[in-house]
């Protein structure tokens, strides 16, 4: 006890020294915390996002029409995974004499496809042309809107490019 009350500038030195090596440490375990805690925060939106976005399916064909200049359209769109908002659905012919024509299906902007359900388009496109090629473009997104994504189909069905559009 005497030595307490000889030395008080001691004491101080030491009670400052404890209080800021104490702070150190609850600086460094917060720090450690955080980042944990970021980590996990990031895991959890990755995990939200991949069971939020939209697989489309697509089956699609472009024929002639008979004997007619027609040529006829048609896709059947379904979603696994999740629920889609359809942006907007093309499909870009390609004639012999490379000039190309878009058709958008128009009818179908902003329209929300269930899980399980299937749409199914059919246009006819009257040309004298001889056809060529197709393209199918489809944009969609979720349903929170999180994510927007554009997939490209091309007349082999197995060969499909999907991109995630900017917000």
């Amino acid at each position: 006890m005497r030595w307490i009350a000889a030395n008080p500038n001691t004491l101080q030195v030491l009670s400052t020294v404890s209080v800021a090596f104490l702070t150190l440490i609850l600086i460094i375990v917060n720090v450690i915390y955080t980042r944990a805690n970021w980590r996990i925060m990031q895991l959890m939106a990755t995990d939200l996002r991949l069971r939020s976005q939209p697989i489309p399916k697509i089956d699609h064909s472009v024929a002639s029409a008979g004997a007619t200049p027609n040529l006829v359209i048609l896709i059947d769109l379904r979603t696994e995974n999740a629920p889609m908002k359809i942006i907007s659905l093309v499909t870009e012919l390609e004639f012999s004499d490379e000039s190309k024509v878009g058709i958008e299906a128009k009818e179908f902007k902003d329209r929300i496809l269930p899980l399980g359900e299937t749409f199914r388009f059919r246009w006819r496109h009257e040309t004298e042309k001889l056809f060529e090629d197709y393209v199918v473009t489809l944009r969609y997104s979720d349903i929170a809107g999180i994510g927007k994504y554009e997939s490209k189909y091309d007349r082999d069905e197995d060969n499909v490019q999907t991109s995630v559009l900017p917000k």
